[in-house]
């Protein structure tokens, strides 16, 4: 018995496909297939660079706990960048997807955040070896770096005002404007003094803003943004080392002021990690401030905060 055979689709009958139908398409594919997606038309790429098909994913239940780690990567004794990996949740040390070098020198005790829009994870600042090969002076770095999630492309921004690093840092969208904003504080320069400045990175503009000073403190510590606020909290000065940044009113708080409001936030207490600190668990501590972050519909949860609940 004869059989037909229904004739291949034309690039006509391809563009004849409604984007929404599309999407839905995409979505259902493995994310390593994005990559190539993009390079068939204008249109795939415009389809795969929007953060909708990621959103569908999420709707759909198609995406996976991820852990991302930033550490130190070398090649023959010398350090080649930093190394972007990713695990998945069910089993970190067992499935890791390697995700992209961010060349450059050494650099340690840097901050990381995920961008509200979960689309890009900056890595600012860090420093150098104390005593870095071959000999000479301790660098502090001023540099913010946008990794692209979608895109899986590396990409250097609009560095700080003021190189620093053991600093506070974190991302969230204005209440003002409504627009996504990186804000870091305090940290140590590159003659070890602690600074008690702070500054606000504006990701659509990529413009850095200075803003007022931390009335109190100075020096390494870690920073959460919640409920409005930006607190930074100080390393190993006890429990009332704790500032709070309005950013509507561009105003530093003391601790009895947030107590006065009713607010009570857990905040990790920071640590000072020594050269000889594990890259992979010196990296992993960098999320240690966030309580939880997203990127693809996923969590992304520090292997801190795991070995703290159990």
């Amino acid at each position: 018995m004869a059989t037909s055979r229904a004739a291949p689709l034309t690039s006509f009958d391809i563009d004849a496909i409604p984007d929404e139908v599309l999407q839905v398409c995409f979505a259902r594919l493995p994310p390593r297939s994005v990559g190539v997606l993009r390079t068939v038309c204008k249109r795939w790429l415009a389809l795969c660079n929007g953060l909708d098909i990621y959103r569908l994913r999420a709707r759909q239940r198609l995406t996976t706990p991820l852990l991302i780690t930033i550490a130190p990567v070398h090649d023959q004794g010398r350090c080649a960048g930093l190394q972007i990996t990713s695990y998945a949740m069910d089993a970190p040390f067992r499935h890791q997807t390697p995700l992209a070098i961010l060349p450059g020198p050494t650099r340690l005790q840097f901050s990381a955040a995920v961008s509200p829009d979960s689309r890009f994870i900056y890595i600012v600042g860090g420093r150098s070896h104390i005593l870095p090969r071959p000999p000479g002076p301790m660098t502090v770095d001023a540099r913010t770096d946008a990794y692209d999630v979608v895109t899986g492309e590396c990409r250097s921004v609009c560095p700080m005002r003021e190189a620093r690093y053991a600093f506070a840092m974190a991302a969230f969208v204005h209440p003002l404007d409504a627009r996504p904003k990186l804000i870091v504080a305090g940290g140590y320069d590159a003659q070890g003094c602690g600074l008690a400045s702070a500054e606000i990175y504006d990701i659509a503009s990529d413009r850095w803003h200075c803003l007022p000073r931390m009335e109190r403190l100075s020096g390494a510590c870690k920073g959460k943004f919640a409920d409005g606020i930006f607190y930074v909290k100080m390393a190993n000065n006890g429990p009332l080392a704790l500032e709070a940044f309005d950013p509507v009113l561009l105003r530093w708080s003391s601790p009895l002021a947030i107590l006065a409001h009713g607010r009570h936030i857990r905040l990790p207490s920071p640590s000072i990690e020594g050269d000889d600190a594990d890259p992979e668990a010196f990296a992993i501590s960098r999320f240690a401030g966030q309580s939880k972050i997203e990127v693809l519909g996923a969590e992304l949860k520090s292997r801190t905060e795991e070995k703290t609940k159990s």
